[in-house]
């Protein structure tokens, strides 16, 4: 559990990576709750060799 006691600490690092994947570029779609999509710009994104986030600003 997170220190404030409202949420697992997997569930918010969960959130927290959707949150990102969509603010950067819209690599993901959040269609309805608790679905995503990957969109064109992050299968473009997933197939690059790099591990680092130096990508992310060409994905925009």
């Amino acid at each position: 559990m997170l220190p404030s006691g409202q949420q697992s600490v997997f569930v918010n690092r969960v959130v927290r990576a959707q949150v990102h994947l969509k603010a950067w570029g819209g690599l993901i779609d959040l269609p309805a709750r608790a679905g995503y999509r990957i969109t064109p710009a992050g299968r473009a994104a997933s197939s690059r060799k790099r591990t680092n986030r130096s990508w992310i600003p060409q994905a925009l």
